[in-house]
């Protein structure tokens, strides 16, 4: 019986392979083709060999180009409602001319204290169309936690919810702060008194506002996004994503080999989550549809599935499990999905709910929240395993133990990655690196790799 479970197995791993090398060849022409219509056909071939794109676009460039491809396209589904490129896209430059009209420039930060929703989203392409910062903020952090964030970043502006108001209200930063953005779609409205200046988000959304794009752009050495979190030692642990070097092309092949434009993609993640960031880019390239929640809970996931015929599932490790947690049910395997994302999900996690649910898990890793270097699993390599593709591993990372010494085939150690796109950044004195001076950046992940060559996390 054994031998014979070992052949099967052989045989599919087999043809994933062949159908990973198919998915391959498939992307590298479409994306050849995308890159004569950008007018960048050599560098994007040269590109493809070492896989460093020299003519890399910003994530708002890759948004305003689907929006000309596919303008009437579902982009956003969002409690029921159903968004295309285009309406996104004027929502968008609404928001940016109202952003311009009181103040927005270049550099600028602007704090997004809000739930997920279709606003949220509105407001960060708006932002990236002005070439702004944005810092989109946990709605579930401390009292605490939130002020040493809005004191750190010494916000230019404050978009909120209406409803979330009373967890920042008396804030000494507030009352400081030049402009505050209340969004107050929920239907709920603030009563007392506010700071300085305050803004409606709902009147840029009046039909007698244009939806013009304002045509002002960025600079390339600019922040486009601020990830943030608070360690156990009242430290703020920030990953920054400048408009210049947020590796696009490389990550669009990737989607190129997991997705179709016939995906509906479902997804846990919030935008102050950096997933959601490497998703926007993979849903992006390859041109699908993004479904949305302000919020998720385990026992109504499935029907959500269900009802909006999604495809694709990014979530964390973490609900993954807690969907195992639910009681059985006959129609388990009675959905849409065609695999599910989840990084660093545990191997016994992995296997049962396969399993029960007819699904595959795709591991897909980004150390650090940097998006130039990512870790896979598609379905042809061992469960639990990673692999780099598209690079040299000696170039790439390495593991040490805790002396700085690299470790062998199979010892554990902290995983390091080579990113020379924050080394060469004006902002690298928030970049936790190995030395002053080193071209190497800590992650704090626990790896180890396999005399196979595979990468295991911790």
């Amino acid at each position: 019986m054994g031998l014979i479970q070992t052949f099967f197995q052989m045989i599919k791993d087999t043809l994933n392979r062949i159908s990973y090398v198919k998915n391959v060849i498939f992307w590298a022409t479409t994306f050849l083709n995308e890159e004569l219509n950008r007018g960048s056909l050599i560098s994007g071939a040269k590109g493809l060999i070492d896989f460093k794109f020299e003519e890399d676009m910003s994530l708002i460039d890759l948004f305003e180009e689907k929006v000309q491809q596919i303008p009437d396209k579902p982009f956003l589904i969002f409690q029921d409602q159903i968004f295309s490129y285009k309406i996104i896209d004027q929502h968008a430059n609404r928001l940016a001319n109202y952003l311009l009209q009181i103040g927005g420039e270049h550099g600028k930060r602007i704090g997004l204290f809000m739930h997920m929703s279709q606003q949220i989203l509105d407001m960060f392409w708006a932002i990236q169309k002005v070439g702004m910062t944005a810092v989109p903020i946990n709605i579930s952090v401390s009292p605490n936690h939130l002020l040493i964030i809005l004191e750190h970043f010494q916000l230019d502006y404050l978009c909120i919810d209406a409803s979330l108001y009373k967890k920042i209200q008396g804030f000494p930063t507030i009352a400081n702060m030049p402009f505050f953005i209340v969004n107050n779609f929920e239907g709920e409205f603030i009563q007392q008194p506010l700071p300085n200046q305050l803004h409606q988000l709902g009147d840029a959304y009046r039909e007698d506002k244009t939806y013009r794009n304002p045509g002002i752009g960025y600079r390339k050495q600019n922040i486009s996004l601020v990830i943030s979190k608070i360690d156990d030692n009242q430290t703020i642990q920030t990953v920054l994503y400048p408009y210049g070097s947020m590796v696009i092309k490389r990550c669009g092949f990737l989607a190129g080999l997991i997705l179709n434009e016939n995906d509906i993609v479902y997804t846990t993640h919030t935008l102050w989550d950096h997933y959601l960031c490497h998703l926007l880019i993979l849903v992006l390239s390859a041109r699908c549809s993004l479904v949305i929640a302000q919020k998720v809970q385990t026992a109504q996931f499935w029907n959500d599935i269900r009802k909006h015929k999604a495809s694709v599932v990014c979530t964390s490790s973490v609900f993954v499990s807690d969907l195992m947690k639910q009681p059985r049910h006959p129609k388990d395997k009675n959905h849409t999905l065609r695999w599910i994302m989840a990084s660093s999900c545990p191997l016994s996690v992995w296997e049962s709910f396969e399993s029960r649910f007819g699904i595959p898990i795709y591991d897909i890793f980004w150390p650090n929240e940097h998006l130039s270097h990512v870790f896979v699993n598609l379905g042809s390599i061992p469960k639990g395993a990673l692999e780099l593709p598209y690079y040299n591993y000696s170039s790439s990372f390495k593991i040490e133990n805790n002396k700085g010494e690299s470790v062998d085939h199979d010892m554990w150690g902290e995983l390091l990655i080579n990113n020379e796109n924050y080394l060469n950044s004006d902002h690298n004195h928030l970049i936790k690196k190995e030395k002053p001076d080193s071209k190497w950046i800590r992650t704090g992940c626990f790896a180890k790799i396999d005399a196979n060559g595979y990468l295991f996390i911790k």
